[in-house]
């Protein structure tokens, strides 16, 4: 039988985390600290694995049941939603990263060895005032790739 609202916020902490089943593998996890937490159990080349969804009551019913729903199609076409979960993240940290600002404090951290703190100053100085001012949430696109 599915899980209601009622259900999940009446749930009450045991001594042993209890599994409290909404179906199709999704499952809330009760710790015994007071933890809810939403879990995927399901299986890929016949290995058995576990997705965190995420915790109660951050993620609500209906949030874990889409999120529930979007995981079983990747796990249908034989991928792991937690790696596509990192995936996805680490690709939001690339693009993030490539601002003009985050590229100029990576060249100042390569080059900045062989300066004086005085010089060094100086450069963020300038990068802060003049350059980053203008240019600070600009992206960066590697050399040949316009967009």
């Amino acid at each position: 039988m599915p899980l209601t609202d009622a259900k999940i916020r009446n749930a009450k902490p045991a001594d042993k985390p209890q599994k409290l089943a909404d179906g199709g593998g999704l499952y809330l996890e009760v710790r015994p600290t007071g933890a809810k937490l939403w879990r995927y159990r399901y299986r890929i080349a016949g290995k058995e694995n576990v997705f965190a969804v995420g915790e109660y009551p951050t993620i609500g019913l209906s949030d874990a049941r889409d999120e529930h729903r979007k995981a079983r199609a990747l796990v249908e076409q034989g991928i792991h939603p937690s790696h596509n979960r990192q995936a996805e993240r680490l690709a939001n940290v690339t693009a993030n990263a490539n601002t003009f600002e985050a590229v100029a404090r990576e060249w100042i951290a390569k080059k900045s060895a062989g300066w004086t703190p005085y010089y060094l100053r100086q450069v963020e100085r300038f990068m802060a005032a003049d350059v980053c001012q203008h240019a600070f949430d600009s992206v960066a696109h590697p050399v040949g790739q316009r967009t």
